[in-house]
């Protein structure tokens, strides 16, 4: 009786476990928010490297908007632009309102109606199983055709969620959120790319679980106009950062050229920063610089 009474403990959570992955979790109604990290690795038309942190950005679903009689949520972005100089002086990647999100809970797809468009275009389809080729709006040229490789599921909040990976590496489809590289953001793109850095409903992160992730102020004040100087540059040991003005419990974040945070300084007050090599690899790495909505980018090289 006992062997049988630890053999029902141990499979219970199993079931319930399985059985939540049977439910189709839906997309939020309201009070949802997406924010996304967007970076790019290109050379503009002067032979310049437009490579790192180019903007980040929020989505947020913004009522409802009613289209053949069919209830959709409207969906609007706002954010901040760090590298205007390289997209002509354009707000990148283009805010305000982006389209109307529609979930059809019943085939379990989600579809999106663009500005000024006539008809829907498909962003997920929750429906797939292993080795179906995945068809959306947002599969890029680097991942055209790409495949479901691997289904598995991950806490989201108190339930376990579908969760679906693609052949092109590193994104995951996640049922009721979507894609780890953002919300309306490209499938493994190389030259641009987003990044989801967290995902909350009424004010609750729910992805990453278990993490804090405060959202950009609506309509922030865009600052990029903080100068930054690196003496010396490239650097063997360390490198002396100045800043224009004195600032105020600033952080500093040291990025690789894959988009890894390999480094951050907090905390920093005055005009200068000193950075050590520390065991850092030799490379190209971008620096950002942080000061309430204030940000400036630079380059930094590890001989």
């Amino acid at each position: 009786m006992k062997k049988l009474l630890l053999s029902c403990f141990f499979i219970f959570p199993v079931a319930v476990s399985f059985s939540q992955t049977n439910v189709y979790h839906k997309f939020p109604t309201n009070n949802a928010i997406w924010k996304i990290d967007w970076w790019v690795n290109f050379f503009d038309n002067n032979m310049n490297c437009c490579c790192g942190l180019a903007a980040e950005y929020n989505y947020v679903i913004n009522g409802d908007t009613t289209i053949n009689m069919t209830i959709y949520k409207k969906i609007n972005r706002w954010g901040i632009t760090y590298m205007p100089g390289c997209f002509n002086g354009n707000p990148l990647p283009g805010y305000g309102y982006m389209g109307a999100l529609r979930d059809d809970t019943i085939q379990k797809k989600i579809f999106f109606r663009l500005p000024n468009s006539s008809s829907d275009t498909l962003l997920y389809n929750f429906n797939l199983n292993v080795g179906d080729t995945v068809k959306s709006f947002l599969s890029s040229l680097d991942c055209n055709n790409g495949q479901i490789v691997a289904i598995d599921s991950i806490l989201i909040g108190n339930n376990y969620r579908k969760r679906f990976k693609l052949s092109c590496n590193p994104t995951y489809i996640i049922e009721g959120i979507g894609a780890t590289t953002g919300l309306l953001e490209k499938f493994g793109s190389f030259e641009t790319a987003g990044d989801l850095l967290c995902f909350s409903v009424n004010n609750q992160t729910l992805y990453p679980n278990n993490n804090t992730c405060q959202p950009l102020a609506a309509n922030p004040v865009q600052k990029i106009d903080l100068e930054l100087k690196l003496s010396p540059n490239p650097f063997t040991t360390e490198t002396l950062l100045t800043i224009g003005e004195p600032q105020h419990n600033a952080s500093l974040s040291l990025y690789n050229m894959y988009g890894q945070e390999v480094r951050r300084i907090s905390s920093i007050s005055g005009k200068e920063v000193k950075i050590r090599r520390d065991g850092l690899p030799a490379g190209v790495y971008l620096i950002r610089f942080t000061s309430g909505y204030s940000h400036a980018v630079k380059v930094i090289i590890a001989d």
